[in-house]
């Protein structure tokens, strides 16, 4: 009888010691390590091609790809000195057009030798650039590109103009020149104000360069040069905090190290 009424009182202390532990384990914000978990990711969503109408009438009936010149012609004038690529440049012979969502900047090589760069603006948080390695498919030019998106859509967008375009990966996505915007590099993929007073944000998942910068990489880059698009948009700068100005502050742009000056001409 004093046997099984020690044993009875063991299994009550066990239960007891269980069921705090239980307790315990649910209390409080924090995980096991006693940190707070961390925030997710912002949610994207699908994309969509934009429509693309051509401006130039074609003289056929086949697709208004725009041929590629024989000649592009020596590089614009240099944008402002960039930064070098992280992890160095991919070991790809031939034409090769690398960019860094990392950094929003792109660069041109010619069988490893430097040729031009220049900063971008990539996909904004909701419709990121995919990375991975891709070709120049084809070429458009003097085209209209049209929001798939209507009207209300926090993605919808007014017909765009665009000057020079090559379409590199499948569902639309295109490197192509943005003269509608005034800043490209570090930051301008998130939302910001631009010196002029207006609120913009990151692409729709294209690559938007400058229109000087995108007519010579349009000229030089045929059908198959090589594109790698590599690293992950940075997480956004904090907001910056109240000024007693009245007028709006651009994000602060970063002084990227000049990289090697071009050594070569590309031939056709």
């Amino acid at each position: 009888m004093a046997l099984k009424s020690r044993s009875l009182a063991l299994l009550a202390l066990s239960s007891g010691l269980l069921i705090c532990v239980l307790l315990l384990s649910s209390c409080g914000g924090t995980n096991s390590t006693g940190t707070t978990p961390a925030a997710s990711p912002v949610a994207t969503v699908a994309y969509l091609p934009p429509t693309v109408v051509s401006l130039t009438p074609s003289p056929t009936k086949e697709p208004t790809a725009t041929p590629h010149p024989s000649n592009p012609g020596p590089p614009p004038t240099p944008p402002p000195a960039g930064p070098a690529p992280a992890g160095g440049v991919p070991n790809v012979g031939g034409q090769l057009i690398l960019v860094s969502l990392s950094q929003q900047w792109l660069w041109v090589y010619q069988n490893r030798t430097l040729l031009f760069d220049t900063p971008v603006t990539t996909g904004m948080p909701q419709l990121p650039t995919p990375d991975g390695t891709y070709s120049v498919q084809y070429h458009e030019a003097n085209v209209m590109f049209y929001s798939p998106w209507p009207q209300g859509s926090p993605y919808y967008y007014p017909p765009e103009h665009v000057n020079y375009a090559m379409y590199f990966a499948y569902n639309g996505y295109f490197i192509h020149d943005a003269p509608w915007r005034e800043r490209f590099g570090p930051g301008t993929n998130y939302p910001h104000t631009d010196p002029n007073g207006q609120h913009v944000t990151g692409s729709h998942g294209c690559v938007e360069l400058p229109t000087s910068a995108m007519a010579w990489v349009y000229n030089w880059a045929y059908d198959g040069a090589t594109i790698v698009i590599y690293g992950t948009a940075p997480v956004p700068p904090p907001s910056p905090t109240a000024t007693p100005t009245h007028q709006p502050t651009a994000p602060p742009t970063a002084t990227p190290t000049k990289p090697p000056n071009p050594t070569a001409t590309p031939t056709a």
